[in-house]
């Protein structure tokens, strides 16, 4: 089982787009796929349970003057139209509380060999909860929850928050191969020098300790503009990191993007160049762990 990992300190960089990608490519190859939703805000849960309605005619006649009479209305109604049907009771939070009862927090999406373990709010809760217990060694969780279904699943791949936290600290532990998806700006390159810090420190730990270090890196372009800036930060990446930046290049495009994220498709799926490109990232991955 491949564990991998999707993670920038900084938001806005496709890391969902990524991870639901990867994914469902994965899936369209013939592999049996595990995604897990480790962002509070659980943006990949959405696409992979198709939580909520989608942002066509029918869902934007809901909102009249009959039933909004103020800010407070609207938001209640936004609320109720975008998470009709949700059922989803269980999270990666109960995974980090009963790390051997793994598989009865997986659910079954949709795409016949993807499962996904789905994230909610109360996740933010979790890391907070399981720091407090510091006689404990509470940076192996998922390696030993991850371990019950070894046998289960080609790929597990881990769509994680913008930030630093026990839960990322335990999924970089796990993992066997980490994506840094990042994009030619400044809050996007300062967020690589965080994570790329934190790498860093769990190897040095896992060093001090004696204890292998078994996860790898690889750098992903993403929202790549055709001009001389986005070619240059590739250029200069591929430069000082080398084989560690993957070929692929993410292009930006903003409409397909959105209309992805509102209706809860796979960005892979589109005809347009940018799931072609998806797709070669799907190929280089897949070449990587032969």
């Amino acid at each position: 089982m491949n564990v991998i990992a999707i993670t920038n300190m900084k938001g806005g960089v496709t890391k969902t787009t990524t991870a639901t990608s990867l994914a469902k490519g994965l899936v369209d190859k013939g592999y049996k796929v595990l995604i897990v939703d480790a962002d509070p805000q659980a943006n990949c849960t959405d696409i992979v349970a198709k939580i909520g309605n989608e942002l066509n005619e029918k869902f934007l006649k809901e909102f009249d003057d009959e039933c909004i009479k103020n800010e407070q209305d609207f938001l209640v109604k936004l609320n109720d139209s975008l998470y009709k049907g949700y059922d989803i009771e269980t999270n990666l939070r109960d995974v980090f509380k009963y790390p051997k009862e793994i598989k009865k927090f997986i659910k079954k999406s949709d795409v016949e060999n993807l499962d996904y373990i789905p994230s909610a709010l109360s996740l933010a809760e979790t890391k907070i909860k399981v720091m407090l217990k510091l006689d404990e060694d509470n940076k192996h969780i998922l390696n030993e929850a991850f371990s019950y279904i070894q046998d289960d699943y080609d790929y597990v791949i881990v769509d994680n928050a913008p930030d630093d936290s026990i839960i990322l600290t335990n999924v970089i532990n796990v993992s066997d191969l980490i994506i840094v998806p990042i994009k030619a700006d400044k809050g996007s390159l300062k967020g690589f020098i965080v994570t790329m810090n934190k790498i860093m420190k769990l190897q040095q730990d896992a060093l001090r300790m004696n204890a292998s270090v078994d996860f790898d890196m690889k750098i992903l372009m993403t929202m790549v503009n055709n001009n001389k800036n986005d070619n240059t930060v590739f250029e200069i990446f591929k430069k000082y990191f080398g084989n560690n930046v993957l070929n692929t290049k993410i292009r930006y495009r903003a409409k397909p993007a959105n209309e992805s994220s509102m209706n809860n498709n796979y960005l892979i799926d589109s005809k347009l160049n940018l799931g072609y490109e998806l797709k070669k990232l799907v190929d280089e991955v897949e070449e990587y762990f032969k």
